[in-house]
């Protein structure tokens, strides 16, 4: 944002009240016995930055359970998408449904990072978070 002024990028849950709480953020900052007198502060909403996770998962015992995977997809999303400027990376999640009890994990068609990027860990900017969807699909046995 360069010298002297101040860029502050917020996350929201939903789109219900963006305005009044970059307003009040920004209110809250910028009196002179808060900031810097030289500081100039703006806020801003982060980017999102959308992905799909198509998974296809095998699990060839009993300890995996459905519950045990759908709690490791959604402690994935909230480590995931909370995080301005957290890197995408995928492999933590193939790494947690392994821990839950998969013994297979892949990504099907229709998986992208972005406008039709890989899967695979990306740097994404400080301004930014990723925000995404994971849909699961149970393997048919052969």
């Amino acid at each position: 944002a360069g010298g002297g002024n101040v860029g502050i990028y917020l996350v929201f849950a939903s789109g219900t009240g963006k305005a009044a709480i970059m307003q009040a953020v920004l209110d809250a900052l910028s009196p002179e016995d808060v900031r810097p007198l030289t500081d100039h502060v703006y806020v801003y909403e982060a980017t999102d930055i959308s992905y799909t996770l198509n998974v296809q998962y095998e699990c060839d015992n009993s300890s995996a359970t459905t519950a045990a995977i759908g709690e490791a997809v959604t402690e994935y999303q909230t480590w995931q998408d909370n995080v301005i400027g957290r890197a995408f990376n995928p492999d933590r999640l193939m790494a947690m449904l392994y821990q839950a009890g998969c013994t297979r994990v892949s990504w099907i068609e229709g998986s992208e990072f972005g406008d039709g990027g890989e899967i695979t860990y990306t740097e994404i900017a400080e301004n930014e978070r990723c925000k995404g969807t994971i849909t699961l699909t149970a393997a048919t046995p052969v």
